[in-house]
């Protein structure tokens, strides 16, 4: 539609982030916890695991959430989970994504549902009052973040 068939009202018409919710698994593990785990789930050795070490210290992250994770575990202990199995041979990386985004569906309706709660409850809005929700997930940690967003007309 030409920018001159616009009514004036419609022209004015902007849009805001009025809310932000996050929601992560309960479960998490340190960033040395899930350093040891990559490195034994993947098998490296020599330079690769010291790299993976390298990058998991140097990555700003203190904690990592995730829903294969079966408990939350002090820093020195290993991770208590039952989804990634140790790499047995060079064509052994793990589950699919088939069987990753099978977990992440059953998962991350739940987590979504929470994250907008928090999204509306920051906002101080209804739900009708939302016009468009914006979401992120991060399917291989299944966590969510849902930002709301309203259309509104200055002056109302």
């Amino acid at each position: 539609m030409p920018a001159s068939t616009i009514d004036s009202q419609q022209a004015r018409v902007r849009s805001a982030i009025v809310g932000i919710g996050c929601c992560t698994p309960p479960e998490s593990a340190s960033q040395l916890q899930a350093s040891t785990f990559m490195q034994e789930r993947s098998a490296l050795t020599g330079t690769a695991a010291g790299l993976c070490a390298v990058l998991h210290q140097k990555s700003g992250v203190d904690k990592r959430h995730s829903v294969v994770l079966l408990e939350t575990r002090e820093d020195s202990s290993p991770l208590l989970q039952d989804f990634y199995t140790l790499k047995s041979s060079p064509q052994g990386n793990g589950p699919s994504t088939a069987t990753r985004m099978e977990l992440f569906s059953k998962v991350a309706p739940a987590l979504g549902v929470q994250a907008a709660r928090l999204a509306l409850a920051d906002a101080e809005r209804a739900p009708g009052g939302v016009t468009h929700i914006f979401t992120v997930y991060c399917p291989r940690l299944a966590s969510s973040t849902s930002v709301l967003s309203a259309s509104y007309i200055p002056g109302d």
